[in-house]
């Protein structure tokens, strides 16, 4: 018996308002040490990601990887954000099924030296949602966007705060809105970014653990 198209759309919308995607997440210091179990995703949730972030405080370098349910529009993305005393370089990438393990991605180099003309005040707060200085910086390379970001990540009933200013790049700040859980862990991140002469782009930063907030939830 032949079907309508009509008909053939409402079935088809009925069959998949009540579809969640199923994602393996884990944390780990890298892909090797990544552990963790299938997670039911978020119906704003369509792919299954991973996420490799190297993070710089000083002269000390920590890289974090972490599987999770996300969205395709946060997907093939580097990003790089520095500030007085700390810099982060991140990338990410996803799959489409149910179950799928995205490539391990590669993580961008740091901006290049040369200044770009940007000039974005820097600053970096633990155990606080916000930090403000009159301190500058001048950026370079591609961070051509001035960054102000704030992440709260939450294990059973320990929640910690960081906050910064500083220079980032576009992709840093077009990633969009969203929370995550993996492996225990829910973080939600709030950044603006700005332009010479523009107002503040507010949305929600796809979270990533900050590794000093990491380091704080296991102790």
């Amino acid at each position: 018996m032949a079907i309508s198209l009509p008909i053939a759309c409402i079935l088809a919308t009925l069959l998949t308002e009540g579809y969640a995607r199923q994602c393996n997440t884990c944390f780990g210091l890298n892909p090797a040490m990544c552990i963790g179990s299938v997670q039911t995703c978020a119906s704003s949730d369509d792919v299954c990601m991973a996420t490799y972030t190297s993070e710089k405080v000083g002269p000390l370098e920590a890289t974090t990887f972490i599987r999770m349910c996300g969205k395709a529009s946060s997907c093939k993305q580097d990003q790089t954000l520095t500030t007085a005393g700390y810099a982060m370089r991140r990338s990410t990438t996803c799959c489409t099924s149910d179950n799928c393990t995205p490539p391990v991605p590669t993580l961008p180099p740091a901006p290049e030296a040369k200044e770009n003309g940007v000039v974005c005040r820097a600053c970096y707060a633990n155990d606080a949602s916000y930090c403000d200085t009159k301190t500058e910086m001048k950026c370079t390379g591609s961070e051509n966007k001035c960054a102000r970001y704030a992440i709260t990540s939450t294990k059973d009933s320990k929640t910690v705060q960081s906050a910064l200013r500083g220079c980032a790049s576009h992709q840093f700040c077009e990633v969009g809105s969203s929370s995550s859980t993996a492996a225990g862990f829910t973080t939600k991140s709030d950044m603006a970014c700005t332009d010479a002469g523009t107002r503040p782009e507010h949305g929600l930063l796809l979270p990533i653990l900050a590794m000093l907030v990491l380091l704080k939830l296991f102790s």
